[in-house]
């Protein structure tokens, strides 16, 4: 059986909210793939992602915040050796099964781009190669080198060029300080177990600078419990964080694999006395369970 990248590709409806999710896909595949490194420690493992702008939005923005239209994810990861490559070329591959992945990332990214190329230096069976090629709907993927490696150290470059999805477009126009807290929200299970390499963001156009890390700092880990409920364990974390914003609602996720799975429920559905925020000192502040 044959399944065309371009119909698994238009299956794929985005919504404003996901405007930022074919980043998410690319920077947990840049966690994973550091996770599955041997080579680095913690502190080696790096994430850098470079933002490029295209055109003003169609809608009003007073900031002159300019959409997005490439992104370039760089990590020193395992990188595209033949076992990753292959997984790569197997729509739904279970490769990743156990980190929680479905195999259908990087046909989300051409729901929004369209190509995603690939320049990778890893090392396979003892021998350092590089590895290059592209992604699109249409041509699928494209293999342009494979060769020897004279460079000695993991690199792998992912770049989503040419943002098009009218439906979403116009919500990338988010500062450089918007898109940290984002990707801060998506990989806080990973921080909060530990697993969070250095990410960095930078807007190519402007010079901002945003660590992701740092952003963590604003959080406070309240609480650890662990529970049980009919023989099954269960790890709870608490957090707090000030409002600084509009949020209004104290948040419950659920987790598995290191992520988040679906959206918060807000707390006060079951408790309506977490209806308003926690005041302390003269701030206010939410709590998220995870």
């Amino acid at each position: 059986m044959y399944l065309p990248v371009k119909n698994i590709v238009k299956e794929i409806d985005l919504k404003p909210n996901d405007a930022f999710l074919p980043l998410f896909e690319c920077i947990v595949n840049s966690i994973i793939s550091l996770k599955k490194s041997k080579q680095l420690t913690k502190e080696d493992k790096k994430i850098q992602i470079q933002i490029q702008r295209g055109e003003l939005p169609g809608s009003l923005n007073f900031d002159g915040i300019k959409t997005i239209d490439s992104i370039m994810v760089i990590d020193n990861g395992e990188g595209f050796n033949e076992k990753n490559y292959r997984s790569f070329e197997t729509a739904y591959s279970d490769l990743n099964k156990v980190y929680g992945c479905k195999g259908i990332g990087r046909f989300t990214v051409l729901a929004a781009f369209h190509q995603l190329t690939v320049k990778s230096t890893y090392k396979d069976d003892g021998e350092w190669w590089y590895r290059e090629f592209y992604f699109e709907a249409d041509k699928e993927i494209v293999p342009i080198k494979k060769a020897k490696s004279t460079d000695l150290i993991p690199k792998t470059i992912v770049h989503l060029s040419e943002f098009y999805n009218p439906n979403i477009k116009d919500y990338t126009a988010k500062s450089v300080n918007d898109i940290a807290e984002s990707i801060m929200q998506h990989c806080l299970v990973y921080y909060l177990c530990n697993e969070l390499p250095r990410i960095e963001l930078i807007d190519t156009d402007s010079n901002e600078v945003a660590v992701v890390n740092d952003l963590y700092d604003r959080l406070s880990k309240e609480r650890e419990k662990e529970f049980e409920i009919k023989n099954q364990k269960f790890h709870c974390y608490i957090t707090k964080q000030e409002k600084i914003n509009n949020r209004k609602n104290h948040y419950i996720y659920y987790c598995a694999n290191s992520r988040i799975v679906g959206n918060g429920k807000s707390i006060a559905r079951v408790n309506s006395l977490y209806a308003y925020p926690i005041n302390e000192n003269g701030k206010s502040y939410f709590l998220d369970v995870y």
